[in-house]
């Protein structure tokens, strides 16, 4: 390492740390405080995100495990036909879509039970779809499944990831404003000292 690049890393070092000595303000010392703060959160994202994404898939595979043991699939039949294509209302193009459609499935203990369903358009009278119910006999959705478990502790892992650096950073700037307007008030009331002084020796 050559001896500018010394000079460089040691003059950067110290502007990051607003200097040293006498001069050094309390105020200096509680900004620079901050500053290791947002290097800190920085260093600490990623680590603290894996922490954080690691217990989010351990709660969803805990939400997922009691899910499934509360619901089952059963088979829904279908009570009427559906249409097999959607008409455009411009253009008078047709297109296959998914339409509901009412359906009935047996609940425990006899008796059934009905409600509409998104289905497949075109499909016809007495088709058995399958449906999530839970043990009481209700509609319910599917248990979370691995994916989606998976999906959900990424976005943790990547919403801590960006939070907590961002939320040291705001918070470091607010603090910045809280002591620049301290040190404007300071040295206004100091400013306003010298000068009465100065006043007083010139006559």
């Amino acid at each position: 390492m050559t001896r500018s690049v010394r000079q460089q890393l040691r003059h950067g070092l110290r502007r990051f740390l607003l200097g040293s000595g006498p001069l050094k303000r309390t105020s200096d010392r509680v900004q620079m405080a901050g500053r290791l703060v947002v290097v800190l959160s920085l260093l600490a994202a990623i680590p603290v995100a894996f922490v954080a994404a690691g217990i989010a898939r351990s709660r969803l595979d805990a939400v997922a495990a009691a899910q499934a043991a509360e619901r089952h699939v059963v088979g829904a039949v279908v009570l009427e036909d559906t249409v097999s294509t959607v008409t455009g209302a411009d253009t008078g193009s047709t297109s296959v879509s998914i339409v509901q459609a009412q359906v009935r499935w047996r609940a425990p203990g006899g008796g059934s039970r009905h409600a509409y369903l998104v289905v497949p358009a075109g499909t016809r009278s007495g088709t058995t779809v399958p449906v999530w119910v839970d043990r009481a006999g209700s509609l319910v959705t599917a248990p979370l499944d691995r994916a989606s478990i998976g999906d959900s502790a990424l976005v943790v892992g990547v919403a801590v990831t960006a939070a907590l650096p961002l939320t040291v950073v705001a918070l470091h700037y607010g603090l910045c404003l809280v002591l620049d307007v301290r040190r404007r008030r300071r040295w206004g009331r100091d400013w306003a000292r010298v000068e009465r002084e100065w006043r007083a020796l010139l006559g």
